[in-house]
């Protein structure tokens, strides 16, 4: 990935470029910023054509994962977000059984909108405590402490934040382990994350 800023060798600089140049590109985003060929903690699917190729790498998501990350790029693409006026929200949801990486999907995406917006704040959510707990909040920690930008947040159990501005980017919120009627939570089991 090419740096946006050519005359530095600033290794930091360049990771920040590297990073807003995924801003449209979740696939990209997981692509580059986990190690996909060194850790073999990850390495549990070969990647599928096309991107197998794309990426010149043997592992990587799931093919449904892969076109779920890329239907997301088209549609922030689509939004032309400024960074100052509002844009339709995207709603994307996935049906599918236990264990097929929706809290993996989360992580990484919690990871690739921390990384592409500095600025950004966001509550996560889920269906039950248990599930956030143990599921969801436990990928979103797992994925950014392998995130090639693991050292821009201090990650804890219940927030994320960002070291260098000392804002909180993400929280988890330390709930009564029982549902809650909130407008966030769902009837159905989903996992939900709440950008502002």
């Amino acid at each position: 990935m090419p740096s946006l800023s050519p005359e530095t060798t600033d290794p930091e600089i360049m990771l920040q470029d590297d990073m807003a140049s995924f801003y449209a590109d979740p696939m990209g985003f997981v692509m580059y910023a986990y190690p996909w060929d060194t850790d073999k903690t990850i390495q549990i699917v070969e990647l599928v054509e096309p991107w197998a190729s794309r990426y010149n790498s043997k592992y990587g998501p799931d093919k449904w994962a892969c076109e779920y990350l890329d239907v997301l790029a088209k549609e922030v693409a689509k939004r032309g977000f400024n960074g100052k006026d509002a844009v339709d929200p995207i709603r994307m949801a996935v049906a599918s059984g236990h264990g097929v990486g929706k809290s993996a999907m989360t992580g990484w995406l919690v990871n690739w909108i921390m990384s592409t917006r500095p600025l950004s704040q966001g509550t996560v959510t889920a269906n039950t405590f248990t599930q956030l707990e143990t599921k969801t909040w436990a990928q979103i920690i797992k994925w950014a402490n392998k995130c090639v930008t693991a050292h821009w947040f201090s990650i804890s159990a219940s927030k994320i934040y960002h070291r260098a501005s000392k804002r909180m980017v993400l929280l988890c919120p330390d709930l009564p382990r029982r549902k809650l009627g909130s407008i966030c939570w769902s009837a159905c089991r989903q996992q939900h994350i709440v950008l502002h």
